[in-house]
């Protein structure tokens, strides 16, 4: 994907392809990087990614990789060593019809790294179709796609925004996971999934829709859950989150009784939640009481304070 993407002279992390902790580490030694990311080649959900700041921190994060299996029950044949890039992440999902590319959503993320993980997913912003990033980034993923020989799908497409511009971390040819569509496009006007079934169903409707204007009022704000504790999953957990008066919809990604460890990448959230109000100040201000009550053990039933409490 980055050799294609790079061809066609669009902007990509300097990357090696490593079979071996060896190669990996010495790459790195010779490449002047301060920082590098290890990851698999294929996989999801930030499974198996590392920052690394020395050789030897990349030789271990690359004999990680290799030594297990991705997300899909493959064994890691190598491993992909990049830079690590400096900037603000965004998401951009199209759907692309006989070549024509659309964008139905653009997401700002929010993350937070902890030593000896990969990132935290912590929460996502919709950005409006008429500010000057969403332009940048809608060109820059249209050439991605077009690059990518990407005619007939919905894609899925990961950026950097640098201080250079826009950087190509992934594109999958593929819907965009773990979202609510309902929900997005009550608050956002248009969701990925209901433009791409559009795309199929009504023809004329995805024509006609103009993705250059999209925009919406109001705050809305996709939170992961982060669980501290290793316990076991609460249901009152999301009873709980439910209850804070900017949430519109909560989605457990586990069982009650499921055993939980300490949240260290997307793979280990025990879920998410969406929030909106009118205003930033009340979304900002029930995010930080959940992340409150995450501290405190809310999804391991460690926390007992009243559901519609709101105090930070």
């Amino acid at each position: 994907m980055a050799v294609t993407v790079r061809a066609a002279g669009l902007a990509t992390p300097r990357s090696c392809l490593a079979a071996s902790p060896a190669t990996a580490a010495q790459w790195f030694a010779t490449s002047d990087l301060d920082e590098a990311v290890v990851k698999p080649l294929a996989s999801a959900g930030s499974d198996g990614v590392r920052f690394c700041r020395t050789p030897a921190d990349v030789h271990d994060a690359t004999r990680t990789v290799l030594d297990s299996r991705n997300v899909f029950g493959q064994p890691n044949t190598a491993a992909l060593v990049q830079a690590r890039l400096v900037g603000t992440d965004y998401y951009i999902n199209t759907v692309t019809v006989d070549g024509r590319h659309k964008v139905a959503e653009t997401w700002r993320y929010t993350k937070q790294t902890r030593p000896g993980t990969g990132p935290i997913y912590d929460y996502e912003e919709p950005v409006p179709a008429t500010t000057t990033e969403a332009r940048l980034l809608r060109a820059y993923t249209f050439a991605v796609l077009v690059a990518l020989g990407i005619r007939n799908s919905p894609a899925h497409t990961k950026v950097m925004l640098t201080a250079t511009g826009p950087v190509l971390i992934e594109t999958g040819a593929r819907l965009g996971g773990a979202t609510s569509p309902a929900v997005v496009e009550q608050h956002c006007g248009m969701s990925q999934t209901a433009l791409a079934a559009a795309a199929l169903a009504t023809p004329k409707d995805f024509d006609d829709f103009d993705d250059r204007h999209l925009t919406w009022t109001g705050a809305l704000r996709n939170v992961e859950f982060i669980n501290h504790r290793v316990g076991h999953a609460d249901r009152l957990a999301m009873v709980q989150a439910a209850a804070l008066s900017s949430a519109v919809e909560v989605c457990p990604a586990v069982d009650h009784g499921e055993p939980l460890r300490p949240t260290a990448d997307l793979l280990s959230t025990p879920g998410y939640l969406y929030l909106a109000a009118e205003t930033k100040d009340q979304v900002e201000h029930d995010y930080l009481t959940l992340r409150q009550w995450e501290r405190d053990g809310l999804h391991t039933g460690g926390l007992a304070v009243a559901a519609g409490s709101t105090g930070p």
